[in-house]
């Protein structure tokens, strides 16, 4: 969902303004809170200077507001307030039942221990008059009272914040809506070059590199990059160029000369030689032989795009490549047995694919020196096995790499690497096997 980066920005966005609300909401209800305790707390803070007044004066306690009470002693609290102050005797806000709500205030008077009671009151029986009796220590405050307010009808927050969750859930609506129209306008404007570049590069067609694009970005970072991607697209141009003719002219330079190579060597069969020159026509015809299936393969992979396909018959092929292959034989004891049903049919790129069958088969024949070469077609694959001494385990896992080849190789161990890399330009599984008693590679095709 949020894969485009015009999603990511409003995501981002709308997240940031959505915990910064939910944030200040959270703070405005504790201002409130606070306010209002504050509140109580100067009220009840007024109402305890004018009940000390009335106390030391001797004059009945009679607190000015009408929702504050006053208590002589704990015991006499109410119990919501009594029962918490024992366990927790410094806290001053309390609940109470049917959502009571009280603020409480304590009235201090001096010090009591041991039952003796200070500032003119009696203890067995004796005038005190502020003195410590019996001896003992003072231990704890003592209160000449306490002023309890019950505010629950004046809690002003407790009964309208249905309503401020409300509003504030209004005002974040507004807000998100506002800021999901602002990060899309702003997504919108910084995408927009990325689009505009994006589509340069989608309207390239083969080698048509596009040029002069850079001009129309501004001077930003995504100008900044479409300069220096026009500057490698140049370069890039420039190896595409420098390639073509190289490819071009190794296809005619290279071609010619083999040509006239394999004709003069052809000739030079039908002439009477000694054995030794014979031997060495052999080699020389063996020789051109790899270097003409190497230029092939090359040639045929620096083609640019997909190789088109077509319904090619699997038997005609290889006979044809048996037939042009057939000399490496060189008259030794070798049984070629093929098993492929007339009618198998693959679709492929018959150049392309003579080449795959050109060095693999090729391999087999120079590597047999007696015994049984097959080729197989079961299930859509191609399998030629053969009888040779097998691939060094060692060198089998990286057999497809170039320049991998055994002591006996007398090629430059690109051979299969070419293979190898025109099988998967065409689409073609190939698996290779090997053991002492030969070596057997598969091709794999897809059905239909």
């Amino acid at each position: 969902m949020f894969t485009q980066i015009r999603s990511q920005i409003m995501a981002y966005c709308i997240g940031l303004v959505l915990f910064i609300s939910l944030l200040f909401g959270a703070l405005s209800f504790l201002f409130t809170y606070y306010v209002e305790d504050s509140l109580f707390s100067r009220l009840l803070e007024q109402e305890k200077l004018l009940v000390a007044q009335q106390i030391d004066s001797g004059e009945a306690v009679n607190p000015q507001l009408n929702f504050v009470r006053y208590y002589p002693s704990i015991e006499q609290l109410p119990s919501a307030i009594s029962e918490v102050l024992k366990v927790e005797p410094e806290r001053i806000e309390f609940t109470g039942r049917n959502q009571q709500h009280y603020h409480l205030v304590t009235l201090a008077n001096g010090t009591q221990a041991n039952g003796t009671q200070a500032n003119g009151t009696q203890a067995n029986g004796t005038q005190a008059n502020g003195t410590q009796a019996n001896g003992t220590q003072a231990n704890r405050v003592q209160a000449k009272g306490f002023l309890v307010a019950e505010v629950s009808e004046l809690l002003i927050v407790r009964n309208i914040k249905g309503g401020i969750a409300k509003t504030q859930g209004v005002f974040i609506a507004i807000v998100i809506a506002f800021t999901l129209w602002l990060a899309w306008s702003l997504a919108k404007r910084i995408i927009r070059p990325i689009e505009q570049l994006n589509q340069v590069l989608v309207q390239v067609k083969g080698d048509e590199l596009p040029t002069g694009f850079a001009k129309q970005f501004k001077q930003d970072e995504i100008g900044l990059f479409a300069q220096q991607l026009e500057l490698a697209i140049a370069r890039v141009r420039s190896f595409i160029a420098r390639e073509q003719h190289f490819t071009r002219d190794v296809s005619h330079e290279l071609r010619t000369p083999i040509a006239i190579s394999q004709g003069a060597v052809t000739v030079l069969k039908d002439t009477p030689l000694s054995d030794e020159q014979t031997a060495i026509i052999e080699r020389i015809a063996k020789a051109q032989q790899q270097m003409q299936l190497c230029i092939e393969s090359l040639l045929m992979l620096a083609r640019e795009g997909e190789l088109a396909h077509e319904a090619s018959r699997v038997l005609p092929l290889v006979e044809s490549t048996v037939v042009e292959h057939h000399q490496l034989i060189d008259n030794k004891p070798i049984e070629l047995m093929i098993n492929i049903p007339s009618d198998a049919t693959i679709q492929t790129h018959p150049q392309a694919f003579r080449i795959v069958l050109s060095n693999l088969i090729s391999n087999a024949f120079q590597h047999t020196q007696q015994g049984e070469i097959t080729i197989d077609w079961h299930d859509f694959k191609l399998r030629i096995s053969d009888g040779g001494e097998g691939i060094n385990e060692a060198l089998l896992p990286k057999v497809f790499e170039t320049g991998t080849k055994g002591e006996q190789s007398q090629g430059f161990g690109i051979g299969l690497s070419l293979v190898k890399r025109l099988c998967d330009h065409l689409g073609i599984n190939i698996h290779i096997e090997s053991s002492a008693l030969g070596t057997a590679i598969s091709l794999g095709f897809k059905q239909g």
